[in-house]
């Protein structure tokens, strides 16, 4: 009786063990990871239809061979020597560069454990065909690469913001304009103690541009002791990491912000001084233009404004005056100043005698040609009747028969 129990226990014993293989077996066929199955001296017992698929092996051509067929001997080397390291009841896990039997290359991820089958230790392998992921991370690591070096060399303070308001990257020129320190500006938000409107105005630039939409702005920024100057802000959207970022770009306008103000200081001054002058002034440009005239050139010749101003050959010049300019205007605009007497023409037709000067000048930062005009029309009547008189008193005195004494 013992004995016949003793033999059922043991055919029960056998068939749960051919379950549980046949179990272990259709797992490792279905699985969607490569499986290979290692005996205690190195040999290949077993792998499953996924691992073929990915070498292009067939499982006849790998059954029975001492290592992996898709390596080197270097990484077979290293291979063993973890195999026999897993076998003492350790774990691995590595990456390593394999060729198909085709030679085309493919990179794995490799995992080891021990395993106990048919009573006895062995290692099971679990593989993956990393090399879309593998590629996609060499991507990002150039797209990273070629992010930082762009935003490392910006001139302008670049700030990268995250979906929590907090500042996840600054580069040199932002640490350079704003006079930070790195550790002290990410991670964080803006500092507590600054001014509630200046931060929920810049607040609602980057959640603008967290929802897509690209902002700007000219303000005023702080600097840690407190000190502002201008800046010209924008802020636009950005994926970094897959996530939803705002990049804002700062740039330090304070000397252009001044540098306008000048200008239009001197502007205010030359017009003034341009208005105020009892003489016509032209302003030609290089294009032999008319770019402005002032009151006292209309109110000589009897023109708007409108009419004059965008002319090459406006109506006022006689034919021999326009062809002397156009001789002259680009001497003028080289540096060399001319003096000419000519007759210009009032709306109705009538010609005045003018006096003509030409000047080389820079307006809005460009060579341009001032011509200053002068009606000297009764000077040249008075100077035409005393030539006359002057000539008359010349033939009585020449005349005269009796002696002048």
């Amino acid at each position: 009786l013992d004995e016949i129990i003793a033999s059922a226990a043991r055919k029960q014993a056998e068939e749960a063990v051919k379950k549980e293989a046949l179990k272990y077996a259709k797992v490792l066929q279905t699985a969607n990871a490569g499986f290979w199955l290692f005996a205690m001296d190195g040999r290949l017992l077993e792998v499953n239809d996924t691992y073929c698929l990915m070498s292009g092996y067939s499982r006849e051509e790998t059954l029975g061979a001492g290592c992996v067929l898709t390596v080197d001997e270097e990484e077979n080397a290293r291979w063993l020597a973890a195999h026999r390291e897993l076998l003492a009841g350790g774990q691995l896990r590595f990456e390593f560069s394999a060729r198909r039997k085709d030679g085309s290359p493919y990179e794995a991820e490799v995992r080891g454990m021990p395993v106990s089958w048919n009573e006895r230790p062995h290692v099971l392998y679990v593989t993956r065909d990393i090399t879309e992921r593998k590629r996609a991370e060499r991507a990002l690591a150039a797209s990273e690469e070629q992010y930082r070096g762009i935003f490392n060399a910006s001139a302008d303070a670049l700030v990268l913001w995250n979906s929590e308001l907090k500042v996840v990257d600054v580069n040199p020129a932002y640490l350079r304009i704003y006079r930070q320190r790195r550790e002290d500006v990410v991670g964080l938000g803006y500092p507590a103690h600054y001014p509630k409107e200046y931060v929920e105005r810049r607040q609602q630039l980057i959640r603008r541009a967290l929802a897509g939409e690209v902002c700007e702005l000219q303000t005023q920024s702080y600097r840690p002791n407190g000190e502002l100057f201008e800046v010209e802000w924008r802020v636009v959207p950005v994926l970094h990491r897959g996530e939803p970022h705002a990049l804002a770009i700062a740039r330090d306008i304070t000397e252009r912000k001044a540098a306008d103000a000048a200008l239009r200081a001197s502007e205010e001054q030359y017009r003034a001084v341009f208005e105020a002058s009892v003489d016509g002034l032209l302003l030609w440009d290089a294009g032999q233009r008319i770019v402005d005239v002032n009151r006292a050139f209309l109110a000589m010749h009897g023109y708007s404004r409108e009419e004059l101003v965008g002319e090459t050959t406006p109506v006022f010049l006689p034919p021999e005056l326009r062809e002397r300019c156009a001789d002259l205007l680009p001497g003028v605009l080289a540096g060399k100043p001319c003096h000419i007497e000519s007759r210009s023409r009032r709306r109705g037709g009538e010609e005045i005698e003018v006096e003509i000067h030409g000047v080389p000048v820079l307006y809005q930062g460009r060579p341009h040609v001032l011509i200053v005009l002068r009606d000297i029309t009764e000077r040249k009547r008075a100077e035409q009747a005393l030539k006359l008189r002057e000539e008359q008193y010349r033939v009585i005195f020449d005349g005269s028969a009796d002696a002048l004494v």
